[in-house]
């Protein structure tokens, strides 16, 4: 990957997608973190989430649908649900059922 004026090679490919999948661990762990049980609107997810700098202008969206991916999976896996009279707030279910489909990457 060319970054910083410069070709970033990999050194490892294994490695790397180890560093991705912990990644979005990290991130899924972070967001229930977040949530907990009480119920929480996408925005208010992001400004806790992260930095004010980079919510501004299309960084909001762009947040959100990083969220949004990492939401989806865990409501896949029965760790979130979406409450609220328009269900708009996601809520944390107790469970962290997204680490055994997450890790399977691992091995």
């Amino acid at each position: 990957m060319f970054h910083d004026g410069g070709l970033n090679l990999i050194d490892s490919l294994c490695g790397r997608a180890e560093e991705i999948i912990q990644f979005h661990i990290d991130r899924c762990c972070d967001i229930l973190r977040i949530i907990d049980r009480k119920a929480k609107e996408l925005d208010a997810i992001a400004v806790q989430h992260f930095p004010e700098s980079l919510l501004v202008g299309p960084g909001k969206l762009m947040a959100r649908d990083e969220l949004m991916a990492h939401i989806e999976v865990m409501e896949k896996c029965g760790d979130v649900r979406w409450v609220g009279e328009n269900g708009d707030r996601a809520q944390h279910t107790g469970s962290y059922n997204f680490l055994d489909v997450i890790k399977a990457y691992l091995q």
